[in-house]
């Protein structure tokens, strides 16, 4: 299974490379330890998304990741992982292209959470807290539109946490698409 791996706020003080491979190196080492398969990391951009292969399943692969930043930097980063026909669909199904908007970077957005937010939860959201931006909860992924730019929006990845109970990270349009055509390869 190949996959995209997240990581919020990790901002290494040195290449990603070379954190990919230290990280991917400590995580194979425990993985060889417990006879498990070893991960393939593919690339790694400076926002802190990597691809990577492997035979885990996904909640092995994040608590792996996590485990390995932990042993490595001594933080405690939840890792979201979400497969390539994941990502493939949040590329090509954002609901907001549907409505008109334009496929603009500075103005699409998609915050992946760990886990689907309960539905008690999602009555929490406030659809006027920054209008007209404006998001869409589908399963696991939260597409965003900002109209007038992210730099003023209220409607955060903070926010977001907080009223949907779980933890994500959020990458801008061009990311998705840059790791939807990555993982096309």
């Amino acid at each position: 299974m190949t996959v995209e791996a997240t990581q919020r706020g990790m901002q290494p003080s040195y290449e990603p490379s070379t954190w990919v491979a230290r990280t991917a190196s400590r995580w194979r080492d425990s993985e060889r330890s417990s006879r498990r398969g070893s991960p393939t990391f593919r690339r790694c951009s400076r926002a802190g998304t990597s691809l990577l292969t492997s035979t885990e399943s996904e909640p092995a692969i994040s608590a792996g990741v996590s485990g390995a930043i932990a042993s490595a930097f001594d933080l405690r980063i939840p890792v979201v992982v979400r497969s390539a026909a994941e990502i493939a669909t949040i590329a090509s199904s954002n609901p907001f292209l549907a409505l008109g908007a334009k496929p603009d970077a500075t103005t699409l957005h998609v915050a992946f959470l760990l886990e689907r937010p309960r539905a008690a939860d999602l009555q929490g959201l406030d659809p006027d807290r920054s209008a007209p931006d404006a998001c869409l909860v589908s399963g696991r992924d939260v597409y965003l539109n900002y109209p007038n730019g992210s730099a003023r929006t209220r409607l955060t990845l903070g926010y977001l946490e907080r009223s949907l109970g779980v933890q994500g990270t959020a990458r801008n349009w061009r990311t998705v698409l840059r790791i939807a055509s990555l993982l096309d390869r």
